[in-house]
Order: structure tokens, then sequence, then C-alpha cells
């Protein structure tokens, strides 16, 4: 909220020359005093409807900087539009100024607030965790936690019964057994703040621990079973002391296939128009080469109907390829004629990749909801490194959240990171996926606790 007057004034100042004046202050706010208080509302409200706090869905550079790059673009169109409908002249020179400043501002003081919060000095100040339980669950959750440091949680070990100690790997290599009496004491020796259960139908045992926890002053957070399964929004609600998870269908916003539609049909001609020469290079190149610069492929689109999918003749699937067929597939341009597809209404530019028939018909009742809506060339499981040849499971999972926190302002910043993870692909000549934390956080010798089996004391 600061750094909006602040790059008000450095915009002034750079339009007209530097000066160390007391009045240039009272001169930038007289003129552009109106503009600055639009510009704080409007940022206000954008901030909350689009989330743009950095840690929606946990930090990765790539998305703050897209979902900020589309915030700002937001800012500057209203605030133009406002000085326009107003007929008041105001430098416009000031208002591009002021974009880039705001831009870079923003990015900045997100990237220190991330700097601060993965530092060591604030990790003195970290509630240790340990989570209760095993396998892919408590797994998911431990990197959920390792991605989100404004929670202030560290991960310290893990705690299974005997019999299920077969889910997360111990940092030694070792596991070690501790008497279901004497957990909470272990767990208090070695000042755990947080007991997250994450396991299913927990025995009498767990149930003893977890109430050796709560005397202990230990709080406990519990992990609802099945809560992947669905696309929805929970809500709590009671029933004579007994807690209920409702767990709602969730529909997307009245108009919303409509937005996407209309955003195939202005993008896709410009992309086309953009990539033409890139385009007519390599189907020509494929023509004298294969004799076809084209092929389709049946792929089942909204609602598991069928359709034709267009794409460049590339044999995607070939270990080896040639370097300018590989250089096709990386940058994502044999996927280009997926444009028409769009144009036909059989696509959107954003929305799960649509998948052939024999892979649907394996679909279970909770992977089929990514077919409730109109597939595209591109997705959150796309941006994040899953391809075609990732299971349906890795990639429903993301295309769910696409559903669930759908937007306008998310389907501009996926196309913008889509983008970025071409050009990374273009840099780097691969895919890497980095972890999104220090690697200290990593640092086994980090770790006092390893996993840990308790045993009935029975």
């Amino acid at each position: 909220m600061l750094w909006v007057p602040l790059a008000f004034l450095l915009a002034y100042e750079c339009r007209y020359g530097f000066s160390a004046s007391p009045g240039t202050v009272r001169d930038c706010f007289s003129i552009f005093g109106e503009s600055t208080l639009a510009a704080l509302l409007i940022w206000s409200f954008l901030t909350l409807v689009m989330r743009l706090d950095g840690f929606e869905g946990g930090w990765t550079f790539r998305a703050v900087f897209s979902d900020l790059f589309v915030g700002v673009f937001l800012l500057m169109a209203l605030l133009l539009a406002d000085g326009y409908l107003s007929r008041v002249y105001q430098s416009r020179l000031v208002f591009f100024y002021f974009g880039c400043f705001s831009f870079a501002g923003f990015l900045l003081i997100r990237s220190l607030v991330w700097r601060m919060l993965c530092s060591r000095r604030f990790r003195t100040s970290l509630r240790r965790v340990v989570i209760l339980g095993g396998g892919r669950i408590a797994k998911e959750l431990s990197g959920k936690i390792a991605r989100h440091p404004e929670m202030r949680w560290q991960v310290v070990g893990y705690l299974c019964p005997d019999s299920r100690n077969n889910g997360v790997d111990a940092a030694d290599g070792k596991i070690k057994r501790v008497r279901t009496l004497d957990v909470a004491g272990f767990l208090a020796q070695h000042r755990v703040d947080e007991i997250i259960v994450a396991m299913a139908n927990p025995a009498r045992q767990t149930l003893d621990l977890v109430a050796q926890c709560q005397r202990a002053g230990i709080r406990v957070l519990v992990v609802p079973q099945a809560y992947e399964l669905y696309i929805s929004r929970p809500r709590l609600a009671e029933l004579d002391g007994l807690p209920l998870i409702a767990i709602d269908q969730y529909e997307l916003p009245a108009g919303a296939q409509a937005i996407r539609r209309l955003t195939g049909l202005l993008v896709a001609p410009v992309v086309m128009l953009l990539a033409s020469p890139l385009l007519l290079a390599a189907v020509v190149a494929l023509t004298l080469r294969k004799g076809k610069a084209f092929r389709k492929e049946l792929r089942c689109g909204k609602d598991g109907e069928p359709f034709w999918m267009y794409r460049l003749n590339v044999d995607r699937d070939q270990p080896t390829l040639p370097a300018s067929e590989k250089l096709l597939v990386d940058l994502g341009l044999s996927e280009l004629p997926q444009m028409w597809n769009v144009l036909r209404g059989e696509m959107d530019l954003v929305g799960p990749r649509p998948e052939p028939p024999e892979r649907v018909k394996h679909y279970s009742d909770w992977q089929r909801q990514r077919l409730r809506i109109r597939p595209g060339i591109t997705g959150l499981a796309q941006i994040h490194g899953f391809r075609d040849q990732h299971s349906a499971e890795q990639k429903t999972r993301y295309d769910l959240q696409y559903i669930l926190r759908w937007s306008p302002f998310l389907d501009w910043s996926v196309l913008l990171q889509t983008v970025w993870t071409l050009s990374g692909r273009l840099w780097r000549g691969k895919t890497i996926r980095r972890e999104p934390f220090p690697s200290h956080w990593r640092n086994e010798a980090e770790r006092p606790i390893e996993e840990v089996a308790y045993v009935d004391h029975s």
C-alpha cells in the first residue's frame, strides 16, 4: 500500500526531472492525488479477488510474476479508463512509469518477504510439527508445508503405528520405536508444538495418543479423509458435538464457459498470426521429410464427447528425435494446430489436456470430473511439469484445482506461466522442476526427529 504513492512520486520525478525541492511531493499529488487514491482502492480490490499475496497454491516465482503482471495490467487499464472518462489531461508517460515501478516494486516486496520467511533467522521461531501417519497423504502434506513458509511450520518428524511404518523413510534408514504411553513425553522433550493427524481409521492407541498430546498442550490438527475425492469448497458443521464436513458439488460460475470461449476466440487468431512464420517453416520441413505436416488424434472433450485433435506430424513418443522436431516439441510448437480446435469450439486455451478414449474409459468417478469442462491446450498440470506420459491421477489433482479456482485472471496467469515454462525449456534445454524452498530446509541434520513408530502399551 505504501509503495503505490511512492511509485507515483518516482514516476512523476522521472517524467519531469529529479529535484530535491520540498514542493515536488506537493506538486505530484496535487496533480495525481485522485489517481493515487483510485490506484490504492483498485489494487486493494484486485489483491483480495486475485489473491496476490504470493502464496496461493505454494510460492513459485513464475506464478507470482504472472499473477502480478495480470493484476498491474488491469490496474493500469482501469486508471487510464478513469482518466479518459474524467477528461482531465494527465501525462500518460507518468502512468507508464507508474506501471513499471509498481510492478517491479510489488515483485521485489514479495521476493523479500519470501526470502525473509525462508531465512535461517526466521526459522528459529517456527512451530515444530510432527505428522501422525505415513504414506501418500503424509508425504503430500509435508510437501505443502514446505511450500508455505508463511504458515510458520517445520516438519520435524513422523509418527506411525508399528504396523504402518512403511510410508515415510527415516532420515538414517532406521525407525525408532516408542511405547504409546511414552509418546507424549517424547514429543514434549523434542519441543513439538503441533501434531497433524493424517491417517484413515485411526486405531485406539492412536486416539489415546491424541488425547495425551492435548493434555500435554500440543495442538492437534486433523486432515479429513477422502479430502481429495471431490471438487468442493468444504464447510464445517456440527451435530451434538459431532463435527461434520459438508462437501458440496462445485459448479463453475454462470457465464464462465462463455468467458473461456470468448478468450479463445480473441487470443487464438493472434497467436496463429504471430507464430505463422515458425509454423509455415515447420510445415514445409515436415512435408519434405515425412510427406505430410499434420496428424489428427482422437480425444475426449467435454462430457467425454470424442473429437479429432490436430497437431504437427511429430512422433513425440520416440526416445530420439531429430533436433528440429525435438525443438518443436520442447517449445510446444507441435501443439499450435490445436488453435483450430479452439476456434471450432472443441477446446479452450486453458483447461485439462484431452486424453484418448482408451484411457478415459478407465477413469474413476473422481477422474471423470475433469471432463466437466472443455479441454485446453495448456493447464495447471502442464505448467507444473506433467505431460501426456504422466498418469491421469497426477494430472487430475491440478485439473480439479483449476476448476475449483477458475477465474478469468487465472486463465491469463496460466497462459503467461506457459510462456515462462516454454522459455525456460529453450534456455535450459530441458525441463527442470526445482524445489520452491531453500536447500538447507532439506538438510537431514536439521531434522532432529526421524520416523518414530509407537507400540501399543498393552
